[in-house]
C-alpha cells in the first residue's frame, strides 16, 4: 500500500508542476496581450522638421492593379500633431496637407487605435494601428502599419473585410529621407 501511495504521490507532483508552470504562462501572456500600446512625442520626434523622397502603390479599385506613383512629403511637430504635406510629381492636384494627433494618452493615433508599439533593430519603431471603416463600400477592419528611423518611413494599410480571416494591402507610401 505504501508504495501505492508513494507513486500517486510522485505522479501528483509532476502533474503539479506543469500545472503551475502553464498557470504563470497564462498570467504573463494574458498581460503582455492586454497592455495598452501607447505612443509618445519621444517616439516620433526623429520625425520633425524632415524631408522625404519615395512613392506610394495602391491598388486599383476597379482594375486590381498596383499603380506607383513618386511623392515627396514633409513631416513636423507640433505638440502632439505630426503635419504632413504630400506631394505627388506627377498629379500635382493630388496634392494633400494633412495630420495625425496623439490622444487619449498616446493610446491613439489620430482616429486610429494603436495596436502595437515595438522598437525594432537600426532605432526602428514600429506602430500598428487599427479602425473599423470601408474599403470600396464593404464593412472592414483596417490595419496601418507605420516603420520609420531617422533614414526611413512607411506606412502600409492592410484591409480585412467583414466575414474574411485574409488581409490584403490597399496601398503603402515609402520614402527615404532627403
Amino acid at each position: 500500500m505504501k508504495t501505492q501511495k508513494k507513486n500517486y504521490l510522485e505522479k501528483k507532483s509532476v502533474i503539479r508542476i506543469p500545472f503551475q508552470v502553464l498557470i504563470l504562462l497564462t498570467i504573463i501572456f494574458n498581460s503582455n496581450v492586454s497592455a495598452q500600446a501607447n505612443v509618445e512625442l519621444s517616439d516620433i520626434n526623429v520625425l520633425n522638421n524632415t524631408n522625404w523622397q519615395g512613392s506610394l502603390m495602391y491598388v486599383d479599385y476597379s482594375s486590381g492593379e498596383e499603380t506607383v506613383l513618386q511623392t515627396t512629403m514633409q513631416l513636423t511637430i507640433k505638440g502632439a500633431k505630426i503635419i504632413m504635406s504630400t506631394q505627388y510629381n506627377n498629379e500635382p492636384k493630388a496634392n494633400s496637407k494633412g495630420s495625425i494627433k496623439l490622444k487619449k494618452g498616446g493610446s491613439y493615433f489620430g482616429n486610429e487605435k494603436v495596436v502595437e508599439k515595438s522598437k525594432l533593430k537600426d532605432n526602428m519603431i514600429k506602430i500598428v494601428t487599427t479602425y473599423e471603416g470601408f474599403d470600396n463600400n464593404k464593412k472592414a477592419t483596417i490595419y496601418k502599419t507605420y516603420l520609420f528611423n531617422s533614414r526611413v518611413y512607411s506606412v502600409t494599410k492592410e484591409i480585412q473585410l467583414n466575414g474574411s480571416k485574409e488581409k490584403f494591402t490597399r496601398n503603402k507610401y515609402s520614402y527615404t529621407r532627403i
